[in-house]
């Protein structure tokens, strides 16, 4: 109930994540379910770890590991992303930060579940004060709304990305693609 143990697990947990020790940080937030259960920004970092845990750069390792080792947390990144998209969900029912909700939608796309995306992430578009956060739900609502067939308002969420950060290649990696796609090669 002390206030400061909450904040300490928050700042240990976004130490861990944040220098990429995410064995560490497993252990932590496992403890910080029994400590502080429903915590927002905990539950938020907790779907953070999993997000990481179904990444290339963690999975990759399991591709040089010897047959019949032990894979731990998961060699298997569909059972990561159902596991950080519960946690980004119970980080938004629990008022957590608003990229719990655009990462919860990355997530579910990424699950196949590219209609549910959308609808989360045009539901938060208004919500978004940051730069960051709005170049990062346009990309994601660009890349699910391409995912449906809906490429004109792909395009129309890639444009708004690249405008928001007009250097990073993402978006006109996107846009590239996009238009590969239609058949536009020029």
């Amino acid at each position: 109930k002390d206030e400061f143990v909450r904040l300490r697990y928050r700042a240990v947990a976004a130490y861990f994540e944040g220098a990429y020790l995410f064995g560490n940080a497993k252990y932590h937030l496992a403890r910080v379910q029994e400590v502080v259960p429903d915590d927002p920004m905990l539950l938020f970092y907790s779907g953070a770890l999993h997000e990481a845990y179904a990444s290339e750069r963690i999975q990759s390792v399991f591709d040089t590991l010897p047959p019949g080792t032990k894979q731990a947390p998961s060699a298997r990144p569909e059972e990561q992303w159902r596991k950080a998209e519960r946690f980004f969900g119970e980080a938004s029912q629990a008022k957590g930060p608003v990229e719990a909700r655009i990462r919860r939608a990355r997530v579910l796309g990424l699950l196949g579940r590219h209609a549910e995306a959308v609808v989360i992430l045009r539901d938060v578009r208004s919500l978004l004060t940051d730069d960051r956060l709005r170049y990062l739900g346009a990309l994601f609502l660009g890349t699910e709304e391409g995912a449906l067939g809906r490429m004109a308002d792909a395009r129309t969420a890639f444009e708004r990305s690249a405008t928001l950060y007009p250097t990073a290649q993402s978006p006109l990696i996107a846009m590239a693609e996009l238009a590969r796609r239609t058949g536009d090669r020029p």
